[in-house]
């Protein structure tokens, strides 16, 4: 290991103490309450209809990891998913940020711990 990852590593907790909306938790929180605001404004409007515009501006938001193009298309097979939940969609919004969206890093990060390809890839398939 190499002294920068040392520092990241201990400064991220604290990073994540200082501003809690980096965390997995605090995107479950805020797409919960944006889905309860939108049910509150838009009693008439379907349920798939909600999630689905949910969906659209999780895409259309920033912070930007890749392009709204590659974002879309991920979202793509949810959005046209007629029975979908709010657990579902929240769960495809936490496996994008967190997994499929960094994956160049993640397998950077296997392979600086000695992990062959196939072996980081298992390891990726496991959180899927």
């Amino acid at each position: 290991m190499n002294v920068l990852q040392v520092i990241i590593g201990l400064m991220q907790p604290l990073l994540f103490k200082l501003f809690p909306f980096f965390t997995y938790k605090s995107v479950i929180n805020r797409q919960i309450k944006i889905y309860k605001r939108l049910k509150k404004k838009y009693p008439d409007v379907k349920e798939n209809e909600i999630l689905n515009y949910l969906l659209i501006l999780r895409i259309e938001a920033p912070p930007r990891i890749v392009s709204k193009e590659v974002e879309y298309d991920y979202y793509k097979e949810m959005l046209e998913k007629k029975d979908k939940s709010l657990k579902d969609v929240i769960f495809e919004i936490i496996v994008f940020e967190n997994i499929i969206s960094r994956m160049q890093s993640i397998l950077i990060k296997f392979s600086r711990m000695g992990l062959t390809l196939d072996e980081s890839k298992e390891e990726i398939e496991k959180f899927k």
